[in-house]
């Protein structure tokens, strides 16, 4: 019976979080990607939660089953929502210009690009120095632990967790490979 009770509910209720968005981006990227992507963002005092959802439909697995990798270029996909039409060559054989970026799967980062400007609007600032210290929550399973494989690279890189009062905790089920050699290392490095 709970289980039919509204996610800000059932959040509010059982963990006192305040439910701050919920995820639900589906269709098709300008370049021709498949998006389904689904989740939700919460937080109270000590807690922040980024959550991403498992495979469920036909688009996710287009997206499972994607075998290219992208050029991790962060601003410029999040401009453009998405990683380019022909994103799995550039750089590659000689080809383009980013055969010295981190690389990553496509379909996952394709989906985990269109929610950058929601993390940025609803985790990123409470993220700042002078928020009170939060941890944050970083989870997925399958599916959605390859988007929020993405998403804790996202965080390593673009923030500098040993001066701020924050700490990061990524929690993934059942996750495929994500990254490629030179993302993991630069991820690792991170860590």
């Amino acid at each position: 019976e709970r289980a039919h009770l509204p996610l800000s509910d059932l959040l509010k209720e059982d963990y006192d979080l305040e439910l701050d968005h919920i995820l639900n981006i589906s269709g098709m990227s300008k370049a021709g990607h498949a998006l389904d992507t689904q989740g939700f963002i919460a937080h109270n005092d000590t807690t922040i939660v980024l959550s991403f959802r498992c495979t469920t439909s036909a688009a996710d697995w287009i997206t499972n089953l994607t075998t290219t990798s992208s050029a991790w270029e962060l601003e410029e996909d999040v401009k453009k929502g998405h990683s380019g039409m022909f994103s799995a060559f550039d750089g590659m054989f000689g080809l383009g210009k980013n055969g010295d970026k981190p690389r990553v799967h496509t379909g996952f980062y394709n989906n985990f690009l269109v929610s950058v400007p929601f993390l940025r609007e609803h985790i990123d600032p409470l993220l700042s120095g002078e928020e009170t210290p939060r941890t944050l929550y970083v989870v997925g399973h399958s599916l959605g632990a390859g988007i929020a494989a993405m998403a804790a690279a996202y965080y390593l890189t673009e923030f500098e967790w040993e001066n701020l009062p924050h700490s990061l905790r990524i929690v993934t089920a059942g996750g495929p490979r994500s990254y490629l050699k030179s993302m993991r290392n630069l991820v690792d490095k991170r860590l």
